[in-house]
């Protein structure tokens, strides 16, 4: 989930920089028709966040770790797969954006959508490529499944819909673990700042799928636009990939059962909220990879239903 996190940020930005470029509203105006220059622009953009992102990868990432032969690596059973859930998240939304800049230039939506998608599968399989090289993972066909499976519900809801009604989005929180012992395990594992465990902490993390319920069931204008219906899947007490126990097996936690856990709680879509401003209208858009808190009904493996009060 850190790496895909570098190319999220990557892409956000150099939207920034670009919008500091012209006068806001201007410049944050869709073209209705095709613009050459800002399809350039575009084109020029999506290099420049690949090639940063991956010389970053590169440097800060994988050159801490040993290089090996090009080998393949099955990781589809780690943390409940949440990690695979995660890639789709990432993919989605790169494509998500890559497309909303193509729009930006006047590209037709149909088109947009296409090279959004193969941009967002680009940045993942170059991901997995360097994962393939290097000696603690290797290319794992279970991630590019799930990167494929992001981008292809952009290109459905476009081939369906003509439009994204379902977006894909994101929650986590800081965790205390209670124990001095997992605490320091989970320190070990998912990083000690802030930062770091909201990237990496896949026992705080959840996913979205949140559809917007007026596009979905066509119902009339008097129902509110921008409310979703969210639903959500999670994970919880996970300390190893495939089992809790670390210290090359001297430590053994089996009284902490593994658990997924889903979720269905409301939501909102920023990108239906009326506004006249091109900026918010832009700040709305950058929300949406993000669960609006809200109250929760969960359902686990463990046979249980809670509610919760707040889930993000």
């Amino acid at each position: 989930m850190f790496k895909q996190s570098i190319l999220v940020l990557s892409l956000l930005l150099l939207m920034k920089f670009s919008v500091a470029q012209s006068s806001f509203q201007k410049f944050l105006t869709s073209c209705d028709t095709l613009n050459k220059k800002r399809e350039l622009l575009v084109h020029a953009d999506c290099a420049a966040i690949f090639t940063t992102a991956m010389i970053s990868l590169n440097y800060a990432w994988y050159a801490n770790y040993p290089r090996s032969k090009f080998h393949f690596f099955d990781d589809n059973g780690e943390w409940q797969q949440m990690d695979k859930v995660g890639h789709c998240y990432t993919a989605f939304n790169e494509a998500y954006w890559s497309s909303n800049m193509y729009r930006w230039a006047g590209v037709s939506q149909r088109k947009s959508i296409m090279y959004g998608a193969g941009v967002g599968f680009a940045l993942q399989l170059t991901i997995e490529t360097l994962d393939g090289f290097s000696k603690e993972w290797g290319f794992s066909l279970g991630d590019i499944s799930a990167n494929t499976l992001g981008a292809g519900l952009l290109i459905g809801q476009e081939l369906m819909w003509r439009e994204q009604k379902i977006q894909f989005k994101f929650s986590t929180h800081k965790k205390n673990y209670g124990e001095l012992m997992l605490n320091e395990r989970a320190n070990d594992l998912y990083g000690k700042t802030l930062p770091e465990r909201f990237l990496k902490d896949y026992n705080a993390q959840t996913y979205w799928l949140s559809g917007n319920i007026s596009s979905l069931f066509h119902l009339q204008n008097n129902f509110p636009k921008w409310l979703n219906i969210a639903v959500g899947y999670g994970a919880d007490n996970m300390f190893g990939g495939y089992a809790n126990q670390w210290n090359n097996g001297l430590i053994v936690r089996n009284d902490l059962p593994r658990y997924r856990q889903f979720y269905i709680s409301p939501d909102v879509d920023f990108s239906k909220i009326k506004t006249k401003s091109k900026l918010l209208k832009s700040i709305f858009l950058f929300l949406n990879v993000v669960k609006f808190p809200a109250p929760a009904i969960e359902y686990n493996d463990l046979h249980q239903t809670k509610f919760h009060w707040l889930v993000f």
